[in-house]
């Protein structure tokens, strides 16, 4: 018989053997692919295309709650991890992309538990309170960095309304599916959780992204692009692009620049915070909060700086947020003496 064939009992041991490291490696072969394909987050495609993700995770959940059987039901829970592997993978992408700060990052590892937990899952989702659950965490990671990219607006009220938009979707599988096993109060302490992280600016301000920043000693516009001059880097840092040993004499500025990626025709004000710490200081003081309007749609991210004279020595950092404190990045620098009697080389960056 062919299943007892040399060549089909040796497949059958190798699949035993690399069936443990399955998951792993579809789950870092999807996140590499999904990170080198997925550029704007407001693609039409792949709005449309999540939306069905979603769509088909919210059927087959349903018919698992319904207990419906036939002859491919029992790949039911499969279809399940597929659906949510391609929306956790995906918008862990853009999620990622938008996280700059402490907090942010530790609200991406919770979530990158969660993206590879995903790939162990397939035989759990069988189970519909689990699948429900997932179902509505996956929603409204959705929702929140869709809803701001169809309304061209960001706030708040935006994150509720994605909460409730998923909160509804779960209750929905539940009358529909006629199971009891569908729970909301677990589904209502992980919302409520997201809501405090929200407050606590640990979740990343999605559809919003930071595409540059830097610190420099002169800005310019040549040809449509901003030309940036820095202290020319030492031989073995070819790669800076940004003052980090800021070198400073009476009259020279102090300027920070920011590029940032957002949906076409989202507005937004965006403020550089300007923070100071000398020598004897224990913590960061904020010395100025500079703003201006951006509109979003430009590949390369809406172009914008601000600048400072008279700035003291000691270290410095420059942070980039949005007009409700959600953060897109910071620049740290350390202002010290610059001896005028030597030549300053320079060095240029275009954006």
């Amino acid at each position: 018989m062919l299943e007892d064939h040399p060549f089909v009992l040796k497949g059958k041991e190798l699949f035993k053997r690399i069936n443990p490291y399955i998951p792993a490696t579809c789950f870092l072969g999807g996140f590499t692919w999904d990170n080198f394909t997925l550029k704007r987050i407001d693609n039409k495609l792949d709005i449309l295309i999540f939306g069905l993700y979603l769509l088909l995770a919210g059927v087959v959940i349903t018919l698992i709650g319904r207990k419906v059987t036939f002859k491919f039901s029992n790949f039911l829970p499969w279809g399940v991890q597929f659906f949510f592997g391609g929306l956790f993978s995906s918008f862990f992408v853009y999620y990622v992309k938008s996280a700059s700060s402490l907090p942010t990052l530790l609200f991406m590892l919770l979530l990158l538990t969660m993206l590879v937990g995903n790939e162990f899952l397939e035989k759990k989702y069988g189970n519909i309170t689990l699948a429900s659950i997932f179902y509505g965490i996956a929603s409204f990671m959705y929702f929140n960095a869709i809803i701001p990219v169809l309304l061209r607006h960001m706030s708040i009220l935006t994150f509720l309304l994605a909460m409730g938009i998923s909160a509804g979707l779960v209750y929905l599988i539940k009358r529909i599916s006629k199971s009891e096993s569908v729970k909301m109060l677990p589904l209502g302490g992980i919302y409520s959780a997201l809501l405090i992280f929200y407050f606590a600016n640990a979740i990343p301000p999605v559809p919003l992204a930071k595409k540059d920043m830097g610190i420099y000693r002169g800005i310019g516009r040549s040809n449509g692009a901003y030309v940036c001059s820095m202290r020319k880097p030492a031989w073995y840092k070819p790669w800076q692009d940004s003052e980090e040993n800021f070198l400073y004499a009476s009259g020279d500025r102090v300027y920070c620049f920011s590029s940032i990626f957002a949906p076409t025709k989202l507005k937004k004000k965006i403020y550089h915070q300007w923070y100071y710490k000398g020598p004897d200081d224990r913590k960061y003081a904020r010395r100025d909060r500079i703003g201006y309007r951006m509109e979003g749609g430009r590949d390369g991210g809406y172009r914008g700086y601000t600048c400072k004279s008279n700035v003291q020595f000691g270290k410095w950092k420059v942070v980039l947020q949005t007009e409700d404190n959600k953060t897109l990045g910071i620049a740290r620098f350390k202002v010290s003496e610059r001896d005028t009697s030597q030549e300053l080389k320079l060095k240029t960056v275009k954006y």
